[in-house]
Order: C-alpha cells, then sequence, then structure tokens
C-alpha cells in the first residue's frame, strides 16, 4: 500500500492545466454530493413524520437505510473535498485510498447506465409513485450521482498520478509481476459474477423470481450489463498487469483495475448489507431468489476486495521504476575533467 505522498520525478507529474482541472472537479463532486445529502436529510426528518416511508418497509428501517446513505454521502463530499484541496495530499495514505476506491467504485461505475438511460424512453415507475418520490427529488438524486461520479473520474486519477505516480507511467509490463494466488481467485470469482450476470440477462431462468423478473426492461438491461462489463474490466486487467511481457500503457488497466474492482467490492458489499440486515424485516422485491444474491453478492464482494489487493501489489512493484526515473532526471551531470598534459 502506499505509504504517503512524495515528490514526483520529472515526466511522471501533471501541469498547471491538470491541476486545475483535479481541482474543479473535486470542488464539482462535493457541490453536486452535498445537494444529495440533504435530500437523504430531508428523507429522514420527513420519515419521522410518516411522509415517504416505504410501504413495504417500516419507519424505522426506512430511517436505518438513509442514515446510512447520509454517512456515506458525508464520507464523499470529504473525499471530493480531499481530491480538490492541498490538504488532501497530507491526508493518510490508507485513508484516501480506501475511501477513492469504493466512491470511484460507487458512482465512476454507473455513469454508464446513466448515460444509457438519458436515451430511454420515459416510463412510470409505480414504486415512485407508492413512495411519493417527486420529480425534484429524483432529479436531486441523479444530479448528485452524476456529479459526484464526474468529479471522480477526472478528479481521481490526476490526484493519484500526483501522489503516486509509479502506478500510471510507462507500460504494463515494465515491472516485475507479483505472484499471487489470491489475485487467481479474485479474477476467477469476478468471471463467476460476470458470467452469472450475463446468463441471468440472457433470459437463464434458474434461481431468479419469475414474478420480478424481466429481460426485456431496458434499465434492467442496462444494469446488468454494466456490472458484467465491470467484472470483466477488473479480470482482464489484473491479467494483463500480472503478464510480465504486457506493453499496455500502464495507466489504461490500472485505471480500468480501480474501478472494475471498486465496483464489485462496493456495489457487492452494499446489496449484501441491505440482504443480510434489511431483507428479514420487509419484502425485498429482488431479481434473484435471495439464498442466489446473496452468493453473488458475497463472491463480487471478495473478488473485488482481492483485485484491490492486487492493483496495491501492482503498485508496489512498480515503485522501483518511479525512482529509476527520478535517479536518471535528477543525477547531475558529468563534469568535464581537465584536460591531461602531454608532458
Amino acid at each position: 500500500m502506499p505509504t504517503g505522498s512524495a515528490p514526483t520525478a520529472p515526466g511522471t507529474g501533471v501541469g498547471p492545466r491538470l491541476t486545475f482541472a483535479r481541482k474543479a472537479a473535486g470542488y464539482l463532486g462535493a457541490g453536486t454530493l452535498s445537494l444529495y445529502l440533504l435530500l437523504k436529510v430531508y428523507w429522514v426528518v420527513a420519515a419521522f413524520f410518516g411522509i415517504g416511508v416505504d410501504p413495504d418497509s417500516s419507519a424505522a428501517n426506512w430511517i436505518g437505510i438513509n442514515t446510512v446513505t447520509v454517512g456515506m454521502a458525508v464520507i464523499g463530499v470529504a473525499v471530493a473535498l480531499a481530491l480538490a484541496q492541498d490538504w488532501g495530499r497530507r491526508v493518510p495514505a490508507w485513508m484516501v485510498v480506501f475511501t477513492s476506491w469504493t466512491a470511484a467504485g460507487f458512482l465512476v461505475s454507473i455513469i454508464p447506465v446513466h448515460a444509457i438511460r438519458a436515451f430511454l424512453p420515459a416510463q412510470g415507475d409505480p414504486v415512485d409513485v407508492e413512495l411519493g418520490v417527486h420529480s425534484w427529488e429524483l432529479t436531486l438524486v441523479a444530479v448528485g450521482f452524476i456529479g459526484m461520479g464526474v468529479g471522480l473520474t477526472v478528479a481521481g486519477p490526476i490526484y493519484l498520478r500526483e501522489r503516486w505516480p509509479a502506478a500510471f507511467v510507462g507500460v504494463a509490463g515494465d515491472h516485475r509481476p507479483p505472484r499471487s494466488r489470491s489475485a487467481a481467485v479474485g479474477i476467477a470469482l469476478a468471471l463467476v459474477v460476470a458470467a452469472t450476470t450475463l446468463y441471468w440477462l440472457l433470459g437463464g431462468e434458474v434461481f431468479v423470481n419469475d414474478s420480478i423478473y424481466d429481460t426485456g426492461d431496458p434499465n434492467t438491461a442496462a444494469l446488468f450489463c454494466n456490472e458484467a462489463f465491470w467484472a470483466l474490466a477488473a479480470a482482464a486487467s489484473a491479467w494483463v498487469l500480472l503478464r510480465a511481457r504486457s506493453r499496455v500503457p500502464a495507466w489504461i488497466p490500472m485505471a480500468l483495475l480501480w474501478i472494475g474492482s471498486g465496483s464489485l467490492f462496493a456495489w457487492n458489499c452494499w446489496r449484501l448489507f441491505i440482504s443480510l440486515v434489511f431483507a428479514p424485516f420487509q419484502t425485498m422485491n429482488t431479481l434473484e431468489q435471495p439464498f442466489a444474491a446473496i452468493a453473488v453478492e458475497a463472491a463480487g464482494a471478495l473478488a473485488g476486495a482481492l483485485l484491490f489487493a492486487t492493483a496495491l501489489a501492482v503498485y508496489s512493484a512498480r515503485r522501483g521504476r518511479v525512482r529509476e526515473l527520478r535517479s536518471r532526471a535528477w543525477s547531475p551531470p558529468d563534469s568535464p575533467r581537465p584536460p591531461t598534459s602531454t608532458r
């Protein structure tokens, strides 16, 4: 794991324009996610008066779920501000790495779904009508997610390259690949999650709720395609980074592994949390049967954690690359030797 901030070697840092972009994107993410945070606080307060509570849930469960998301939003705003401001470079490495990785997994990975939905015809959602959720509330949710996702997409890589350039410079094969069984297990689990998701997307009926599952629903198809894509992207990126002779630019598989593993971990941990904590006390309209959902969620969360560890191991192996660049770029030129006397 990265242990702290270090000077950036020549040729591996970023210029003032990218620094400005990082700050602007970080403030964008913090501002838009703050709107989502305020909405969630409103929902919690309103629920105490019986307003907007899910009819399939108790007021306590509804308040509990939204209180958890309030805490998550607070952490997200803090992450965005850390990426934008100079004091963010002094935040302990483990803290900023884990929180930004999880936030990217939640929000950057879901950007393609929002983009696809923008081109889908508007459809009424009976659940929203029952909950009494107004269109302006749904708009705030979308603005918060998309704004923070875009902010992380821009600010996150620039921040990481400024602070830990070894992860992004050179090509994927210019380091000695770490050998780890956990990486192989993570890749295998990610492939299992992707295969299971694609099986259900293509109409597989094993372990699904027939009364709920609809393969023709474009929103469902978009979510399933997105989940399968990031699982496959994480597995493929880890495989590329573990190859000794890969000539792919390092930043491509590192970025895909970062987002893909974060998506696997964050979303599956959230679903697993809902399945285990809140599902026993309310009716959960899940697409999968409960035991199948829990199995896939646990496998996805474990795959994300193992692939995240793989990314950190690859970074550790690549640190020597930056040290070599520093030593070459910062070493003084050889002093000219005085002419030798011929006498």
